[in-house]
């Protein structure tokens, strides 16, 4: 699962109308991430932190990625962790605290709303994608 959710270039095939400029396998510390969704919003990200636990085949392994999102439009982080719960399952937990670069409070409520609607929909087609699998 981790190649799947840590690969951010493939990204693109779970977020709608989006773009994702990064290295085609899993993000590292060091990173650069550019993702464009519906050609307006640019989103910056650097991978400022790659934690493991146990090994793959482990029932109780883990995977953790931080993202530090540096303009020009949001300001924040980004957390993708991926937890095996046995040989079959897994949980993913994808979370983003930010905020606007410039002071547009007008936006808060839609960007609040765009980011879990989207954050919503990515997931479902993750889930999709792992069960065609």
């Amino acid at each position: 699962m981790w190649s799947l959710v840590g690969n951010l270039h493939r990204h693109e095939e779970l977020i709608p109308l989006t773009r994702v400029d990064a290295p085609d396998r899993e993000t590292r510390t060091g990173d650069e991430i550019v993702a464009r969704s519906a050609v307006v919003l640019v989103d910056r990200m650097v991978t400022t932190e790659v934690r493991a636990t146990g090994d793959a085949a482990d029932p109780g392994w883990g995977r953790w990625a931080t993202f530090a999102k540096v303009g020009p439009v949001l300001l924040g982080e980004a957390h993708l962790v991926v937890r095996a719960r046995g040989h079959d399952r897994c949980v993913v937990v994808w979370a983003e605290d930010v905020r606007f670069a410039r002071d547009v409070p007008a936006l808060v409520g839609p960007l609040d709303l765009s980011l879990a609607l989207m954050s919503d929909l990515a997931l479902r087609r993750l889930a999709r994608t792992v069960e065609t699998r």
